[in-house]
């Protein structure tokens, strides 16, 4: 998988494409998301979830009215945690304790997103970021879904490691230094040094995906 190293020079190489990729749009609607949160009752607001949703891109198979009943009111239980996620008790919560389907990357992805607003120190996950880093999905027949969470969460620390890591080291230091210049073109939008981080290697992965990276 990607070292420290080899993510900093992918996002440093490319730092001018992925500045000018990233949307403004997200970034208002990912704080207004984060606000909303803390300011309303998720599981009775539908509003904030059609928003959620739609904003986080959590659709397709399985994304039912039960689905979003078990999964907004997992996340407004959340807010008596202080920012702390329990991956494991929140799988269950959403996906069941023996669900007939085992653990996707497409659902494992929708925990993240979920975690990602109640606290931006947790990262976003999807398919392209597991294929940036190289990263071997568990789509083993003989896993269950608790061994397949178990590699995820393995791999979700790793990646967690590697942008504080990357923020400690100051490895992209000037491209986060005109990130926030960038930013304050269009106003004032507080953002974490993770969740700056998050953006870039996310908007790294997509643009990988489609072929637009050096």
């Amino acid at each position: 998988m990607l070292t420290e190293k080899e993510l900093s020079k992918i996002l440093n190489n490319n730092g001018g494409i992925l500045l000018d990729t990233i949307p403004i749009e997200r970034i208002q609607n990912y704080l207004e998301l984060k606000d909303k949160y803390q300011a309303t009752n998720v599981l009775e607001d539908t509003e904030f979830q059609q928003q959620f949703l739609k904003i986080q891109e959590i659709s397709g198979v399985g994304v039912n009215e039960e689905f979003i009943r078990r999964y907004f009111d997992i996340m407004e239980g959340h807010k008596k945690r202080e920012g702390l996620v329990d991956f494991r008790v929140t799988c269950r919560a959403v996906f069941g304790a023996n669900p007939k389907k085992k653990l996707t990357s497409t659902q494992f992805s929708q925990l993240t997103k979920m975690a990602n607003v109640i606290n931006p120190k947790y990262p976003s996950y999807d398919g392209p970021i597991a294929d940036l880093y190289g990263f071997d999905k568990p789509v083993q027949t003989k896993l269950d879904s608790r061994e397949r969470l178990n590699v995820y969460l393995e791999f979700y620390r790793y990646m967690g490691d590697l942008y504080q890591q990357m923020l400690d080291s100051g490895s992209i230091k000037d491209l986060i230094i005109v990130f926030k210049i960038k930013l304050r073109e269009h106003g004032d939008y507080p953002m974490t040094p993770v969740k700056r981080v998050d953006l870039l290697v996310k908007t790294a992965a997509h643009l990988k995906a489609a072929g637009k990276l050096i």
